[in-house]
């Protein structure tokens, strides 16, 4: 079983409101890691809490980075845009088949926090600062 990821400041974006958000994803991380059965009801939530949490989170940050001029906006943009073309393909295969192994989801979003939460946002954020 994967392990939970705790919130650290270590994390921060130095954004209480990006920062609240990104604790939201890791508390739905944390959900399907509890999970013990790939029960259809569960999963079915598990695909709407990230898809309302991407629309919502990434048009806040967007945002914030628009205002900014910021030079790697684009680059950035495009991390959510894969990111939310990976979590419709699986749902689009969940659909169709009612079959997912929960692992891949686990790995995909544990990847994502640490990778893109913790190195690609704070470096945006530091940057913003300077």
């Amino acid at each position: 079983m994967a392990d939970k990821i705790d919130w650290q400041e270590a994390m921060s974006v130095g954004n209480p409101l990006i920062d609240d958000q990104h604790r939201q994803l890791i508390n739905i991380y944390n959900w399907l890691v509890e999970l013990e059965q790939e029960s259809v009801s569960a999963v079915d939530q598990l695909f709407v809490q990230l898809l309302n949490y991407a629309s919502e989170h990434f048009a806040c940050e967007e945002e914030c980075f628009h205002h900014a001029d910021h030079p790697l906006f684009d680059a950035h943009k495009q991390e959510h845009d894969d990111f939310l073309d990976k979590v419709l393909h699986l749902q689009q295969e969940w659909e169709s088949s009612k079959t997912l192994i929960l692992h891949e989801v686990k790995s995909f979003l544990r990847e994502w926090l640490l990778e893109h939460i913790c190195i690609s946002d704070k470096n945006l954020f530091d940057r913003m600062e300077e």
